[in-house]
């Protein structure tokens, strides 16, 4: 999902040059001379590097869409893991 840099907030997962980041701090810039910005410091969740972003409020960045799921971990000669509805199809 497309937002545009002014609904950046903290906490956020945006998708941007091909990795996922986590927004940790968020500033919304508005300079005597030029148009507005949001100054964002993100940290990627894949190599754990920090990086300072300004995003123009006019442009707009892909919203990462996260589903969670809560795992049962099952021993079978082996560890495995499956959803809780996967779980009652393996029962006996």
């Amino acid at each position: 999902m497309k937002i545009t840099a002014n609904e950046i907030r903290v906490g956020m997962l945006l998708e941007y040059k091909n990795d996922l980041w986590e927004v940790l701090k968020t500033q919304h810039v508005k300079p005597g001379k030029g148009g507005a910005f949001a100054q964002v410091e993100m940290k990627s969740i894949n190599k754990n590097t920090k990086l300072n972003e300004r995003f123009r409020s006019s442009e707009t960045i892909e919203k990462a869409s996260v589903e969670e799921n809560k795992f049962n971990c099952c021993w079978i000669r082996f560890w495995w893991y499956c959803k809780r509805s996967q779980i009652e199809s393996f029962r006996p």
